[in-house]
Formats: structure tokens, C-alpha cells, sequence
């Protein structure tokens, strides 16, 4: 499995990284620091999961991620929000991700979804199939 990080933040990175080093899942890891960086990644190499931090992405953020799903039409994006994420951009965005991390939700249930989504594909998490939050 490929997974590609991409955050300005050393620390989101590792801290996202350390969830999937958890989840026990065997992975080849790349990280990016700036949406050019991105890009540039995506034009080379295929990735199975592509962790994106929306405030990485340039205005408008709509296009930005539609250029990054052109380039990888069949890699699954999680889009990794704050508590400072607007609802209106979030509901545009998910639109074109596969699921969601929220940085300000419970700490056990973002490992949960992290391995869910990487040994399953999917977001479920118990009976109310709820995301972190």
C-alpha cells in the first residue's frame, strides 16, 4: 500500500503518520510539505490513500482538489480538517474525498477510522456509522 501525507505541519504529519504506523498496516510512505510539492508527487507516483490538510490547499480550495483528483482518479483522499475549517468549504469538499479526519475529534476514534479506512475502505465505526468528531 502507498499513502502519501501532505501538511505544511511537521508535527500533523507524524502524528497522522504514527495512526497509520498503529493500524499495524504495512505501507510505503511519502510526505509533501506544500501543494506544489503535491502535485509534483502525484504526477510521478500512484498512491493508494492521499492524506490532504485542507489549509494546504491553494484558494479557490474546490479546484485545487478537483486538479488533485484529475491526477489521481482512483486514490482514495481523506481530507484531514481543524476546528477552524468552515462548514460551507467542508461540505463542497467532502463531496470529492473519500472520508474525513477531524483533527479536533477524540483521539480513539480517529485511530479507529484511520485503520477502517485502510483495511477496509471504508468509514464504519460501529452501529450509528458516525465519522470522528
Amino acid at each position: 500500500m502507498k499513502i502519501l501525507f501532505a501538511d505544511e505541519s511537521d508535527l500533523i504529519r507524524y502524528s497522522t503518520l504514527l495512526l497509520v504506523e498503529q493500524s499495524l498496516i504495512k505501507a510505503s510512505i511519502t510526505e509533501t510539505r506544500s501543494y506544489a510539492e503535491l502535485i509534483e508527487s502525484l504526477r510521478t507516483e500512484f498512491y493508494d490513500f492521499i492524506f490532504i490538510n485542507i489549509d494546504l490547499l491553494p484558494p479557490p480550495s474546490l479546484a485545487s482538489l478537483k486538479s488533485i483528483k484529475r491526477l489521481s482518479k482512483t486514490s482514495r483522499i481523506i481530507l484531514v480538517v481543524s476546528n477552524r475549517t468552515s462548514l460551507g468549504i467542508m461540505q463542497q469538499l467532502s463531496k470529492l474525498a473519500f472520508g474525513i479526519l477531524d483533527l479536533g475529534g477524540d483521539f480513539e476514534k480517529q485511530k479507529q477510522l484511520v485503520f477502517h479506512y485502510l483495511m477496509y475502505g471504508d468509514s464504519y465505526l460501529g452501529p450509528n456509522k458516525t465519522l470522528a468528531k
